[in-house]
């Protein structure tokens, strides 16, 4: 899944400008890298060099991300950063995902005079977001040339991802949790509220009824055993229960387009068993496997 990362390259007087302009190219070559990455940011036409250095500069920044939509957003203290400008543009795009990183110092020059401060302004940042309820996962300090930085990234970016896939995602629940697995509780109300994600219950009778509809002769579940064989030796595998297992796969695609699932979850404990004398285990496996997320 590609996701469109927005960095918002950050700048504040009286530190070094070019420093912080070669910093921005840097990064951006940098991310260019990262092949699931859609990166956005603010052109040389938008803000001058390309740099976020007063609250004037969020303003067509946040106009550019909204029209080309977010997934995830970037803020890299290129030096000491304007935070109240980067607040604002968080707050445009309040819920979506916020990683913050700062950058490494270079070395002082004669005058003594620090081009950079990034570290001392990236505490001030967080700050700001802190007070204004603004989440977001600070990176690390980096050179955005290091493969640490981009490590970093990566991992912010997959988990962006994630969130991005659960948001309005339709999840099958099969059955009722087990008595007592209090683990696998949860409060759908709250998985509303924060990723509009709906459970769509689905009863194990169901299930089942639909599998005993589907014929022993039937083409998609001799298709889908020569599948499972070219996957798992299935040779001690009684055919009752190859059979058993092809025709739940079906059953839980069926159940997936019918009902745009996205992901499902099924009680295996332990009335399926009963019911077909088989785990849903391994066609859950193959389902995860075509992106149905078991």
């Amino acid at each position: 899944m590609k996701i469109r990362m927005c960095l918002v390259p950050l700048y504040r007087w009286p530190f070094d400008r070019e420093w912080a302009a070669e910093l921005r190219k840097e990064t951006i070559r940098s991310l260019s890298r990262l092949n699931f990455l859609e990166l956005i940011y603010p052109s040389e036409e938008d803000v001058k060099d390309g740099l976020i250095s007063s609250d004037y500069d969020a303003l067509p920044v946040i106009q550019k991300f909204k029209q080309k939509g977010v997934d995830a957003i970037l803020l890299g203290a290129l030096t000491y950063p304007h935070e109240t400008a980067a607040a604002d543009i968080v707050h445009a795009f309040k819920g979506v995902p916020v990683g913050l990183f700062a950058t490494k110092e270079p070395p002082l020059p004669p005058d003594g005079l620090r081009k950079s401060d990034s570290f001392c302004g990236t505490l001030a940042l967080a700050a700001t977001l802190h007070k204004r309820e603004l989440p977001f996962v600070f990176l690390g300090i980096h050179d955005p040339r290091d493969e640490s930085f981009l490590r970093k990234v990566e991992s912010f970016g997959r988990a962006s991802a994630i969130i991005k896939g659960l948001s309005g995602a339709r999840i099958g629940m099969i059955g009722p949790r087990p008595e007592t697995f209090e683990m696998v509780s949860f409060n759908e109300h709250a998985l509303i509220k924060r990723f509009n994600l709906r459970i769509i219950p689905i009863s194990l009778y169901e299930t089942v009824k639909r599998m005993e509809k589907i014929s022993n002769s039937d083409d998609r579940v001799l298709l889908t055993i020569k599948d499972m064989g070219e996957t798992a030796d299935l040779s001690d595998v009684p055919k009752d229960y190859l059979m058993a297992m092809a025709k739940l796969e079906i059953a839980l695609r069926e159940l997936s387009k019918e009902k745009s699932l996205a992901g499902i979850a099924i009680k295996g404990w332990l009335e399926l068993q009963e019911y077909i004398g088989i785990t849903p285990y391994f066609g859950m496996s193959r389902l995860t496997q075509d992106g149905i997320i078991c």
